[in-house]
């Protein structure tokens, strides 16, 4: 009998010894990092920026948060065409594969103008296949009429963007020195717009 009561008392001291142990691990384990509100709101996070952070599901972190825009300087080519002393203005964003940007190049004293359309760089390359210059939209700003003309962008490489003008009955037509209008100090041509990272 007394034999008995003893292997309940030990098997109970078993239990609790368990029971223990499990606190204690779940004591000693270190609580899940969470993002703050507002927390990730200064820069774009780069792939595998972030680690040990627990995402709940469905849940919404900083709902408010404004995307971060990072300032790149596209360049200008095609043939005859030189920014020179011209001013470029011009920003990007990340979200996900998607990049959102804008661009405005300012002709200078000695910008020059060329024969064919102007090429503007991209911040990053976008995903070939896919019709790059569908999210996008260019135009032409004549400063001495204060008018704008819009164009029509079309692919030039995965790593930039033609700027056309918009000819008889809506076709493309080339961008030159002198259409869609006579080009000078002070004009400006603006590109912008969304497409899928490459």
């Amino acid at each position: 009998m007394a034999s008995s009561r003893i292997r309940a008392l030990r098997n109970v001291s078993n239990r609790m010894t368990r029971t223990e142990a499990r606190i204690g691990y779940l004591e000693r384990r270190p609580s899940p990092k969470r993002l703050a509100e507002n927390s990730v709101t200064a820069e774009a996070l780069a792939p595998g920026a972030v680690s040990g952070v627990s995402i709940p599901d469905g849940s919404i972190l900083n709902e408010k948060m404004d995307l971060y825009w990072s300032d790149y300087a596209p360049s200008l080519s095609g043939t005859g065409w030189a920014l020179g002393d011209g001013t470029l203005d011009a920003a990007y964003c990340l979200e996900g594969t998607l990049i959102h940007f804008r661009s405005t190049i300012t002709a200078g004293t000695t910008t020059t103008f060329g024969s064919a359309s102007p090429i503007i760089s991209l911040p990053y390359d976008y995903l070939s296949g896919v019709g790059s210059a569908w999210g996008m939209v260019c135009s032409f700003y004549d400063s001495s009429a204060s008018l704008l003309y819009l164009g029509i962008p079309s692919s030039s490489s995965v790593s930039s963007i033609t700027c056309n003008a918009i000819g008889t009955a809506g076709v493309q037509t080339t961008v030159t020195s002198t259409v869609p209008f006579t080009w000078a100090t002070g004009d400006e041509i603006r590109l912008a717009g969304t497409y899928e990272l490459g």
